[in-house]
This record gives C-alpha cells, structure tokens and sequence, in this order.
C-alpha cells in the first residue's frame, strides 16, 4: 500500500484527500436525504392504508346496518305472512297475490342496492312460488351434506327474530336457480300469524 502511495505524484494524493474529505460529507448528506425520504413514502403509505382501512370499516358497518334494517322490513310485511300462513291452501288468485307482494318487498329493499335480494323458506310449504319463495328442502341443497349439514342445522336451530350472518358461496336465485358465488347472507328465523319459517338477505357486496 505504501509503495503505491509513493507511486501517486504528491498533487494527486492532495486531490485524493480533498475529494474524500468532500464526498464523506455527501455521502452522510445523501443517506439521511433518503431515509427521511424512506420515511416520509412510509408515512404516506400507512396514512392511505388506515384512510383505506377506516372508509372500508365505515362501509361495512353501514352495509350491515342496512342489511338489518331490511331484514326488519321484510320479518314485518304482514301482507307476505298472511299468505304464508295459508301457503298451502293458496287459491290461484292468492299465489299470484302472494309472488306479486314478494317480488315488490325485493324491489323495495334492493331500491338503494341492487345487489341486495332475499328468499323466504316458509315450513309449511311443499312447492316453491316465483323466484324468492321456496321450500326447507330448497335451502337444504345448498348445503354439502343437506339436511343433515352443520350450517342448515345452525339456520333451523335459531329462535324467532334471531339473527345469523354467514358469508357463503351462494346464487341470488334458489339453489338450482342462477351461479353460486361467495356473498354475505342475513338468516332469520320468523314465526307470525301461525305460520314459520326461515327468511334470508343476500348481498353481493
């Protein structure tokens, strides 16, 4: 090393020096640059994600609360239950009455959401009634194992106007009815003039 020193003229060792001594200070000047850099990116970074975050949360927490709130709607349309209570004894005209209130009931909750529709499973019925209404059986299929699934199991075994939510792979139709895909459903159970059965919301959002 030394006698590569001597080897280098006196005036190119001052320049070595001089451009050392000027570049160490560059140098430090440019790491802090780019970690303060690194951590301004970082910043913004995170500061998106929690806005992301918070507006998402806020989202949900409206969904669900919009969800609920139709679902009260549709638990307490007593011109629906009142056929429901009779739904097997239904003459011509009182089926046609009873597909038309559903089909209005689904075109009044899906008003602001379109992606929102429902389906009822009243007990009593051994045959389905338009797109929305529809036997035990029906809701059974949906499951893996049927009637004998954990999740149709946990459906049947709630009290009236309990609430259940489940994200699950679904159709917006019945089950034979339109391609399943994953959504968030509202299961309730309804027990109103005589009559019971299973009312869902589904959302695709």
């Amino acid at each position: 090393m030394k006698r590569l020193f001597k080897k280098i003229p006196y005036n190119r060792l001052v320049a070595i020096v001089i451009l050392l001594f000027t570049s160490i200070p560059c140098i430090i000047l440019g790491v802090i640059y780019l970690q303060s850099e690194r951590n301004t990116q970082k910043q913004s970074i995170l500061s998106e994600y929690y806005t992301y975050e918070d507006a998402t949360a806020t989202m949900a927490s409206k969904t669900l609360a919009s969800l609920e709130s139709k679902m009260g709607y549709l638990m307490f349309d007593f011109e629906i239950h009142s056929h429901l209570s009779e739904i097997n004894d239904l003459s011509l005209s009182q089926t046609i009455d009873l597909v038309h209130e559903i089909n209005d009931a689904i075109s009044i909750i899906s008003l602001d959401n379109s992606s929102v529709t429902a389906r009822w499973y009243p007990t009593l019925s051994t045959t389905s009634y338009g797109n929305y209404c529809h036997t035990l059986n029906v809701l059974a299929a949906e499951f893996p194992a049927g009637s004998d699934d954990p999740g149709y199991q946990e459906i049947l075994a709630l009290k009236d106007n309990q609430r259940l939510w489940k994200f699950r792979n679904v159709s917006r139709g019945s089950f034979q009815n339109g391609t399943p895909d994953d959504r968030l459903c509202l299961y309730s159970r309804f027990t109103i003039f005589m009559t019971s059965g299973i009312v869902i919301i589904i959302n695709k959002e």
